[in-house]
């Protein structure tokens, strides 16, 4: 009988390089797009295995591992002020795998001393945001040459 129950604690550390295409502003809205690669390092920690049925229980020692991380944005922002957007934005950010410790029983002994692994990993994120922009410099304007003609 499928009675297998597992539970752990998951942390992940992400660091991305995103860049962002915006598509015009109409009425004030900018739709944009946007796509980042970076790495994910994901630990797998308090691994539980308990099968109530067979009174068995299992358990992991942490884990962790380092992956190609990589997202897909889309969203919209609003100007606030000239110099102020608020962003309302999906994300899909790929993780990668994670893998427990070695697993062994309530008594210690591990049957295969292998590790756990959990496949593609994956978050769904609404975000919101502000974007704050820089006033655009003005270009300054010589003078024309003073020219005198006698």
């Amino acid at each position: 009988y499928g009675t297998d129950e597992y539970t752990a604690t998951k942390r992940d550390v992400v660091v991305l390089a995103n860049g962002y295409v915006d598509f015009g502003t109409y009425y004030g809205v900018t739709p944009f797009l946007g796509a980042g690669i970076g790495a994910a390092y994901t630990t797998i920690d308090n691994f539980k295995d308990t099968n109530v049925v067979t009174q068995g229980l299992a358990y992991a020692r942490p884990g962790s591992k380092t992956n190609l991380a990589w997202a897909l944005h889309a969203g919209l922002g609003y100007d606030v002020t000239s110099n102020l957007k608020v962003e309302f934005a999906y994300r899909y950010l790929n993780l990668g795998d994670a893998k427990t410790g070695t697993v062994s029983n309530y008594a210690g002994q591990c049957g295969s001393c292998e590790a756990l692994t959990f496949k593609n990993i994956d978050s769904h994120d609404v975000k919101i945001g502000v974007r704050w922009l820089l006033p655009t410099p003005v270009a300054a304007v010589e003078p024309a040459p003073l020219v005198r003609k006698y």
